[in-house]
């Protein structure tokens, strides 16, 4: 039997909005295909929905599937199995009966030549106002930037 359109719906607490949900159980090494999506589109796109979800279990999608789903209205949220996995949310311990009780994942711990860069940087502070880090990665020297302008914002 092929798929019949909306799988869920959720209504907003604060405006009472519907958001329609589509729910793609497929291999992880499966692509999600333009036509996997269609009836969806079709049920999905009249009153009263003014949003829409789709949560797939793999993170492969087609590119007529991804191109479907810009510039919708009512607007598309792809909800991916990566996307899960990232939350903060320990999906091992959560409970459906009792979502009040969701419980997160550990918090990442600096690794130890991460730990010392920090100190090193803390000390250097303490009898200088400027410094100079080398790092390999641009996009971790920003990071570590904004991270020490928090901590010893610029008097510029």
């Amino acid at each position: 039997m092929g798929d019949t359109g909306i799988d869920l719906v959720a209504q907003e607490r604060a405006t009472g909005d519907f958001t329609a949900i589509q729910c793609k159980f497929l291999d992880p090494d499966s692509y999600l295909q333009k036509e996997n999506i269609d009836s969806f589109f079709t049920a999905s796109g009249k009153k009263p929905f003014t949003q829409r979800m789709i949560i797939c279990t793999t993170d492969k999608w087609g590119r007529n599937a991804l191109d479907a789903c810009e510039n919708q209205q009512p607007p598309v949220t792809k909800l991916r199995f990566q996307d899960l996995d990232d939350s903060a949310i320990d999906w091992s311990d959560f409970k459906i009966n009792r979502p009040q009780d969701i419980k997160f994942k550990a918090k990442k711990k600096l690794r130890p030549h991460q730990t010392a860069a920090r100190d090193d940087v803390q000390n250097g502070f303490k009898t200088a106002d400027r410094g100079k880090l080398i790092m390999a990665c641009a996009v971790l020297l920003l990071v570590w930037f904004v991270r020490i302008d928090y901590i010893y914002p610029s008097k510029a």
